[in-house]
């Protein structure tokens, strides 16, 4: 197992419930299948997420621009669709290793 060192992860949508957590699912899925262990998935609302202190966050398209300038987050992606387990599992890959996580190709 890789160690992404305690890395917080932060997933936000318009409420943080249903969709997050449906997202959190997938996203815990994709963490688990590429062999990293030891980060920190949360789920958060559009209203406060900026002030949670995180390393990164994922979102949806929907709300990419939104979260752009985070004061926190040094790196964020947006997935196509909650369900889209390719694309998920491509963007938590880009985004641990953004956050300084060595994955093997």
């Amino acid at each position: 197992m890789i160690d992404a060192k305690g890395l917080k992860i932060i997933i936000v949508c318009t409420f943080g419930a249903g969709s997050s957590q449906l997202l959190k699912i997938n996203v815990d899925s994709a963490i688990e299948e590429l062999g990293v262990e030891n980060v920190n998935i949360s789920v958060c609302d559009s209203g406060s997420y900026r002030g949670e202190r995180c390393d990164g966050i994922i979102t949806t398209t929907a709300h990419e621009e939104m979260v752009q300038g985070h004061p926190y987050a040094k790196a964020y992606v947006a997935v196509t669709g909650i369900f889209n387990q390719a694309d998920i599992k491509n963007k938590v890959r880009q985004i641990l290793v953004a956050l300084g996580v060595e994955i093997p190709e």
